[in-house]
């Protein structure tokens, strides 16, 4: 009698009686070193690997004016601001600080004015608070603020990110600004 067999008149669907099941009738037909591969493979699969922001990250201008020109809701002054900003800023991660900075810059407005904007750098803790495979979100505080804000770190890759610059409370609310960045320099990740 299969194994089939078995199983269906054990569901009572079969037409014959099976024989009494022993513990060597119900023994299956895998070897023990299968057993303990497959074992391992459901119970040791790895984790995934968690980005890594320790480095130097330099916003790339031409990936972020790429998105924000597809997919953000901007009047033609705040483009013409996001167009000239984007570019400059740096973010360096160490295990435990991150440091913000942008140089001073001229912007010329839609109208030709030129205006001169100063240049930053901030320095503060931040704290990682998770990660998946491709995200990581940080404590740290606000420069504009000086209040803990949260933020993610959106991975498409090791050595590319980006952040949402839109929603309420910024400078371009509900605007679905990103700032994309990529690593200047690549770190022996230490976990």
């Amino acid at each position: 009698m299969s194994r089939l067999t078995v199983a269906l008149g054990l569901l009572g669907r079969g037409g014959a009686r099976p024989a009494p099941l022993s513990a060597a009738r119900l023994a299956w037909p895998i070897p023990a070193s299968a057993f303990l591969v497959l074992s391992l493979l459901v119970f040791a699969a790895p984790a995934h690997a968690d980005p890594v922001l320790i480095g130097r990250w330099q916003s790339d201008a031409a990936l972020s004016l790429r998105f924000n020109e597809e997919h953000t809701r901007l009047g033609e002054n705040a483009r013409v601001f996001i167009r000239q900003s984007m570019g400059r800023q740096t973010l360096t991660f160490t295990a435990t600080t991150l440091t913000q900075q942008l140089a001073s810059w001229e912007h010329e407005t839609n109208v030709g004015t030129r205006q001169q904007m100063p240049g930053w750098r901030h320095v503060h803790p931040y704290r990682k608070l998770g990660s998946t495979a491709r995200e990581v979100a940080v404590e740290a505080v606000d420069p504009s603020t000086e209040r803990p804000t949260l933020t993610v770190f959106n991975f498409e890759g090791p050595d590319t990110l980006w952040v949402y610059a839109g929603g309420s409370g910024k400078a371009f609310p509900d605007s679905h600004l990103r700032e994309y960045f990529v690593r200047v320099n690549s770190p022996t990740p230490k976990r």
